[in-house]
């Protein structure tokens, strides 16, 4: 992986992308604890939480790694922001979960609420960590 830009530029534009992905991470995390329904990726991280000892966002990053392999041995470009976005949402959304910010919501109506803030604050988390550019 080259850089061409310089490295102050790097690091300002990594750190936007990684406060972009804090943001996304925990818009994931209100999706998953609105307890109303998963996109596909999180169910399969469900799933392979309910089988494996790992934490929900360890298999993410698992499975994140897996995907940048898969993308490799297919010649395909990733960027900064890719590895950063593998890595980092995983842990995020671990660090939420383990503090407890949000119980699993068990009233649908409460939980339809979380679940469109959720992705709302995901859909404004997108802009903030693509806008960098760091993807590939």
């Amino acid at each position: 992986m080259r850089f061409s830009v310089p490295f102050p530029q790097l690091l300002r534009r990594a750190l936007v992308t990684s406060f972009g992905l804090l943001i996304f991470a925990f818009g994931n995390y209100l999706t998953v604890k609105a307890n109303i329904g998963q996109a596909a990726w999180n169910v399969l991280n469900m799933g392979l939480n309910n089988v494996l000892p790992l934490t929900f966002g360890q298999i993410n990053i698992v499975v994140s790694g897996i995907v940048i392999l898969l993308d490799l041995l297919m010649r395909e470009p990733i960027g900064l922001g890719t590895i950063l976005n593998a890595v980092l949402v995983g842990t995020f959304y671990d660090v939420f979960d383990r503090i407890g910010v949000v119980p699993v919501i068990e009233h649908p109506v409460l939980g339809l609420g979380v679940l469109v803030i959720g992705m709302v604050i995901m859909a404004a988390a997108h802009k903030i960590y693509m806008t960098p550019c760091l993807g590939c």
